[in-house]
C-alpha cells in the first residue's frame, strides 16, 4: 500500500543540489525637514498631504505584496540558517562522507550536531508557519477528481495518479519554488517546496489522501461504527485522517487512522477494536501512586477500551522503566506476530500519576 509521505522526506530523493544563498538587501529613505517656517496656509496644505501619506502607509497590501514578503522571509531564514552551518564547519566537529562517485557530503557530531540540529528543526518549523500564510492568501484550486462507482477502477486511478504525484514533487524540487537547506540527518542539502509550489503540493496531496482513504479504506457505515467506539471513550470531535498499516504486527492487514482533539486512535475498522492510542502530548507525571494502584487503572482503562477482553485468559508480563509502568498481558497459545517475536499482547503504558501514555491491543491482529 503506496502512502503519501510528507514532502520533507519525499525531496530527500533529489540528489545533485547545491545550497541556494539569498543575500536581501534593503534600502532607506531619509526625508529632509524643511528649513523656513512654513505659512498658515501651507500649514493646512502639508498636514492634509501628510495624513495621506499615512493613510496610504497603513494601508492593507496587497495579496501579491505580501506573498512576495512571505517569500523574501523564507529565503532569508534560510540564507541565514545555511551561513550557520558554514560557520560551525570552520570551528565545530564534523566528518565527511560519500554519497556515490564524485560526491560528498558532511555530518556533524557532537555538540555541533545537536546545535545544527536543533537550528534545522526550528528553520523547517519557520518555513511550515511562513508557507501556511502564503497559502491562506493564494489557495490552490482543488485538484480534480473523478468519481468512481467501484474501488477496482478508483484503485487504477489512484495508481496512476500516484505515479503522476512523484514525478510532479521530483521535477517541483529540482525546477519549482524552492529554498534548498543543510539537513544534518542527511548530511546533504535537501530542497523545500515554497510558496506556489508548496500550495499546489498540498493541494495534491489533499485529494490524492481522499482518494487513497476512498479506495483503500472502510466503508462509510464501518468509518461511523468507529467514530462512535472512539466518542464512548473521548466525547467530541473525531477526524478520519488516514488509512495505514503496522508490518510489525500484521503485514496484510490495513488499520485505518483517527484524530481527536488530544489523542491519535489506530482502529482494525473490520472487527472495530482499538488497536493504538497514543496521546498528543505525553503526560509528565511524578511517581504518586502505587504499583497496585497503578495497575488497578490499567485493567479499568483495558476494561473501557476492550470490554471483550478476559485477562485472566492471558499471561502477565508487566514491566517499567524510571517513571514509567507498563501492564501486558499476552496471549502464548497464539503464533507470534509478523515482527517475528512478539506474542499477541494487550498493553496500558501510564505514568506514576496514572495518566496513560499509550495503549496497544494486537490480540485481534493473532493469525
Amino acid at each position: 500500500m503506496d502512502d503519501v509521505q510528507p514532502i520533507h522526506r519525499l525531496k530527500h530523493a533529489a540528489i545533485g543540489l547545491i545550497i541556494a544563498t539569498f543575500l536581501l538587501g534593503g534600502c532607506a529613505t531619509q526625508t529632509n525637514l524643511p528649513t523656513n517656517t512654513p505659512s498658515a496656509s501651507q500649514t493646512v496644505v502639508d498636514v492634509a498631504t501628510a495624513r495621506a501619506t499615512v493613510a496610504t502607509a497603513t494601508a492593507t497590501p496587497s495579496i501579491q505584496a505580501q506573498t512576495e514578503e512571505i517569500l523574501l522571509q523564507i529565503r532569508q531564514a534560510a540564507a541565514d540558517y545555511n551561513s550557520l552551518v558554514e560557520d560551525e564547519k570552520k570551528t565545530g566537529d564534523y566528518e565527511t562522507s560519500n554519497f556515490g562517485p564524485e560526491k560528498q557530503g558532511f555530518r556533524f557530531m557532537g555538540s555541533s550536531y545537536s546545535k545544527i540540529s536543533a537550528k534545522f528543526d526550528e528553520l523547517i518549523s519557520r518555513i511550515e508557519d511562513l508557507n501556511k500564510r502564503y497559502a491562506a492568501l493564494s489557495p490552490a484550486s482543488p485538484l480534480p477528481i473523478p468519481t468512481f462507482t467501484n474501488k477496482a477502477d478508483g484503485q487504477v486511478y489512484l495508481d496512476q495518479l500516484m505515479q503522476d504525484y512523484t514525478t510532479w514533487i521530483m521535477n517541483e524540487l529540482v525546477h519549482g519554488t524552492i529554498v534548498v537547506v543543510y539537513d544534518p540527518d542527511e548530511g546533504d542539502p535537501v530542497p523545500e517546496l515554497i510558496g506556489d509550489s508548496y500550495v499546489t503540493e498540498q493541494a495534491q496531496e489533499i485529494e490524492v489522501n481522499k482518494l487513497r482513504m476512498w479506495v483503500q479504506g472502510p466503508s462509510a457505515a464501518a468509518i461511523q461504527q468507529d467514530i462512535q467506539l472512539i466518542q464512548s471513550i473521548e466525547p467530541g470531535n473525531v477526524d478520519l485522517t488516514d488509512v495505514t498499516s503496522l508490518p510489525f504486527y500484521r503485514n496484510d492487514l490495513s488499520l485505518t487512522q483517527y484524530d481527536t482533539s488530544s489523542r491519535t486512535y489506530i482502529v482494525y475498522s473490520e472487527a472495530h477494536v482499538i488497536i493504538e492510542i497514543i496521546p498528543n502530548q505525553i503526560p509528565q507525571g511524578v511517581t504518586s501512586l502505587s504499583t497496585d494502584e497503578l495497575e488497578v487503572k490499567a485493567r479499568a482503562l483495558i476494561a473501557l477500551y476492550d470490554p471483550g477482553v478476559n485477562l485472566s485468559q492471558l499471561t502477565p508480563a508487566p514491566g517499567s522503566k524510571i517513571g514509567t509502568y507498563f501492564f501486558r498481558w499476552e496471549n502464548r497459545t497464539k503464533p507470534v506476530l509478523d515482527d517475528g517475536m512478539s506474542y499477541p499482547f494487550i498493553q496500558v503504558g501510564l505514568n506514576g500519576d496514572g495518566e496513560l501514555l499509550n495503549y496497544y491491543n494486537t490480540l485481534p491482529l493473532s493469525r
